[in-house]
């Protein structure tokens, strides 16, 4: 990892918390993707996410079920205590063969915002078998099922947002000896373009979401006598608040930083070794 040397220019309070809400997004996309998937729904829905820690925000999806589909996810409502054993029953045969249609559709609320609110159902193919009691059953279990999902989904991303924001006590651990300070603080992240596979995004999102770990930018930062020699920033830092520094804090790091200190102590020695004492 390449060391950063002081006097890099610091970004705006605007744009670190663009840079936060950029990378939380990417987590949540993943996570609602995941969750709406594990629960009966298609992969194809759109989504779409908004956590600006308002009255409602949060996620929203889109697209549509046919008859087929929906006789998948019923049984995984049910399952969930969102609707009746009973009532799924007397759906599913209703559903059978059919090509009833219901879509989820972003309403005006959508427009700016992304909640359970957002989206709004219609329906179209209705079986000739199945009356106006049926279908308003069916769309009361889809509601139901969405605003939970939403409810869920939103409360991890409020979760995955506090991970990767700063601690309020931002300083992680000092190491001192007789003339050097190692210290590590968390700072707040910057504009970044890593790209990541689903395997790696599910495996960091396991560990914030189950595991309670952070996903915070980390300054490593060496000073000898008080002057600052060598600093470098781990982009992606993932730990637990309550474990031992020796458990997550690769030595590399460290490396790093030394690398850095060595090189600004060197050209300070040779700008000294220039000096001559007038006669």
């Amino acid at each position: 990892m390449s060391g950063c040397r002081v006097g890099t220019a610091k970004t705006s309070p605007h744009s670190e918390e663009e840079n936060i809400m950029t990378i939380a997004y990417r987590f949540m996309h993943r996570h609602t993707r995941n969750t709406l998937v594990a629960r009966g729904w298609p992969a194809n829905m759109d989504i779409d996410t908004s956590l600006n820690y308002s009255r409602g925000e949060g996620v929203a999806f889109y697209g549509q079920l046919d008859a087929l589909q929906l006789q998948r996810l019923l049984p995984e409502i049910a399952l969930r205590g969102l609707m009746s054993d009973q009532a799924m029953k007397v759906l599913l045969p209703l559903l059978a063969g059919s090509e009833l249609i219901v879509r989820l559709y972003r309403n005006s609320l959508g427009h700016r915002k992304a909640h359970a609110g957002t989206i709004s159902l219609e329906y179209d193919n209705c079986p000739v078998g199945m009356s106006t009691k049926h279908i308003l059953c069916l769309l009361k279990a889809l509601r139901d099922e969405i605003n939970h999902v939403c409810s869920c989904v939103a409360s991890a991303g409020y979760r995955l947002m506090e991970a990767l924001r700063p601690a309020a006590e931002p300083l992680v651990f000092t190491r001192r000896t007789r003339n050097f300070l190692l210290t590590v603080t968390e700072v707040e992240q910057v504009q970044d373009d890593a790209q990541w596979d689903n395997e790696t995004l599910d495996a960091r999102l396991k560990a914030v979401l189950d595991g309670k770990e952070t996903f915070r930018r980390l300054q490593i930062r060496l000073e000898c006598n008080g002057r600052t020699v060598g600093q470098t920033h781990v982009p992606y830092a993932l730990r637990h608040p309550d474990s031992p520094s020796r458990d997550w804090f690769d030595r590399h790091w460290l490396r790093d930083v030394v690398s850095s200190a060595r090189t600004e102590i060197d050209a300070m020695m040779k700008s000294f070794s220039g000096i001559r004492i007038a006669a």
